[in-house]
């Protein structure tokens, strides 16, 4: 009987060692997952605040009309419409579909920025020196603006088709 009862003994010792190593083996999995998954976590909370401040922004080109004159002195007039939202805007970017398809990328000004409020409007001449260069007249625009604080810039707004004048 007393080989009996070390018999049993020894296998109650095993099964105690077994958990242990079931339970160390959790804690080092669960250590290699959070390694993984932590650094991507880590900036989603200023994303998802920059993504729901982009929802907010109410910026939208409003019109856009090209200008051609005989003497080369050919211009885009692109103006954009702010709607409510007291947001502020670190940068403005208009993007120029040209006739041949490629795009042209400028900018409005600090000047232009600081006066562009609350249900304001602002206009930007997209200047061309001359119409042979390929770049009048612009066949669409769109504007994509950068938040205040923000590190990207929002999705740019559909584009508007542009007329001649």
């Amino acid at each position: 009987m007393a080989k009996n009862t070390n018999t049993m003994n020894k296998k109650a010792l095993s099964d105690v060692i077994t958990n242990v190593l079931i339970i160390l083996l959790v804690i080092v999995a669960v250590g290699i997952i959070a390694a993984f998954v932590m650094p991507l976590l880590r900036n989603t909370g200023t994303q998802v605040t920059e993504g729901t401040s982009c929802l907010s922004a109410n910026v939208e080109v409003a019109n856009c009309v090209n200008y051609l004159n005989a003497t080369g002195g050919n211009y885009t007039n692109i103006t954009l419409k702010r709607g409510a939202g007291a947001y502020g805007i670190d940068a403005v970017r208009f993007v120029v579909e040209k006739n041949d398809g490629t795009t042209v990328i400028g900018s409005f000004s600090a000047t232009d920025i600081a006066s562009f409020t609350e249900f304001a409007s602002v206009v930007k001449n997209h200047f061309n020196a001359s119409a042979t260069a390929g770049l009048l007249p612009a066949k669409s625009v769109g504007v994509a603006v950068t938040m205040a604080g923000a590190k990207n810039s929002c999705s740019e707004t559909p584009r508007v088709t542009c007329t001649k004048a």
